[in-house]
C-alpha cells in the first residue's frame, strides 16, 4: 500500500528528474592542428588523429583518452576543439596522465571540449602516453512540471485521511 501511495503522489507532484547521457552514437566536429577527419561519430575506436597518427583523440560513453606515440616533444599545435555534442556538458576532468606534459590546460562549455596542446612532451622511455579526460553530461531536467492546484491537494489528502478514518472504523467494528 505504501508502495502504491510513493507512486502515485511521486507522479501527481511531477517531481523533476535527471539522466546521465552516454556520447556514443553522437555526431560531433573536431578541428585543430592537422586533426582528420573534421566529423566523426563517436563509437568504437579513435575518432580523430592528429600530425599523421602521432597523437589520437578517442571517445567513449562518457571519456575522452588523448594518446601521444613517437613524439618526444612538440610546439605549436594550438587548440583542439570537440563540438556539437547531443547533450549539455557539465564538466570535465583530468582522471589520469601517464607521462605527457603539455596537456593540463582544457576548458568546455554547454556543447564544445577545448584542449589546448600548444606545447608539451612525453617521458623518453614511454612509447606511447595517455591523457585522460571523464566528461560529465546530462540529457536534460524536467523543468516543466506540472504544479498541482492547492484545490488538487486539498481532495487528495481529504481522500488519504478518509481512506485511514475507514480502515480504523473497519477494524474497531
Amino acid at each position: 500500500m505504501k508502495r502504491i501511495l510513493k507512486t502515485v503522489l511521486t507522479g501527481l507532484l511531477g517531481l523533476p528528474f535527471t539522466a546521465q547521457a552516454i556520447m556514443i552514437g553522437d555526431t560531433i566536429n573536431g578541428s585543430g592542428n592537422t586533426l582528420t577527419p573534421g566529423t566523426a561519430i563517436i563509437g568504437a575506436g579513435i575518432e580523430f588523429e592528429a600530425h599523421g597518427g602521432y597523437m589520437d583523440f578517442d571517445f567513449d560513453e562518457n571519456l575522452l583518452t588523448v594518446s601521444v606515440t613517437n613524439l618526444i616533444s612538440w610546439s605549436g599545435f594550438g587548440d583542439y576543439i570537440f563540438s556539437d555534442f547531443n547533450d549539455v556538458i557539465t564538466g570535465v576532468t583530468m582522471t589520469s596522465n601517464t607521462f605527457v606534459s603539455g596537456l593540463t590546460d582544457f576548458s568546455f562549455d554547454d556543447h564544445s571540449i577545448t584542449l589546448d596542446i600548444d606545447s608539451g612532451e612525453r617521458q623518453l622511455d614511454m612509447s606511447r602516453a595517455e591523457a585522460v579526460f571523464a566528461i560529465q553530461t546530462y540529457t536534460g531536467t524536467n523543468t516543466n512540471s506540472n504544479v498541482p492546484e492547492p484545490s488538487t491537494l486539498l481532495l487528495l489528502g481529504a481522500g488519504i485521511v478518509g481512506i485511514g478514518v475507514a480502515r480504523i472504523r473497519r477494524s474497531t467494528i
